[in-house]
């Protein structure tokens, strides 16, 4: 019987992002260009699912779980990312829901500069 090899390498689904050019590409502040050198690879992720789920005002309030699912990070690091970016001054907390002695989602306000 001849040995036969199977490639295990798990296969990839191609993303496909389409990034609009012209008058429709989208505005990215100089701060926030200036920003993206001192920010780490999981902090940045963070800060782009706070900046995606923003309402007008500039608040968020993504649960931890679902910083983890948009981001693919484990808990840890999402906390210390969103921690670093509260110390950074980017992200402030600015409400925290109770549910019967519980503690809920903590809203934060984006702080554009």
């Amino acid at each position: 019987m001849a040995n036969q090899s199977q490639d295990k390498t798990p296969s990839t689904t191609p993303v496909s992002i389409v990034i609009p050019t012209g008058a429709l590409a989208p505005f990215v502040p100089r701060w926030f260009r200036e920003a993206l050198k001192h920010l780490s690879g999981s902090e940045l992720k963070v800060l782009l699912v706070y900046v995606s789920r923003a309402n007008k005002r500039g608040e968020a309030f993504p649960s931890i779980g679902g910083l983890c699912a948009d981001t693919g990070l484990g808990v840890n690091a999402v906390k210390s990312a969103r921690s670093s970016l509260v110390a950074m001054g980017l992200l402030v907390e600015i409400a925290q829901e109770r549910h019967g002695g519980r503690f809920g989602h903590k809203t934060f306000r984006l702080v554009w500069k």
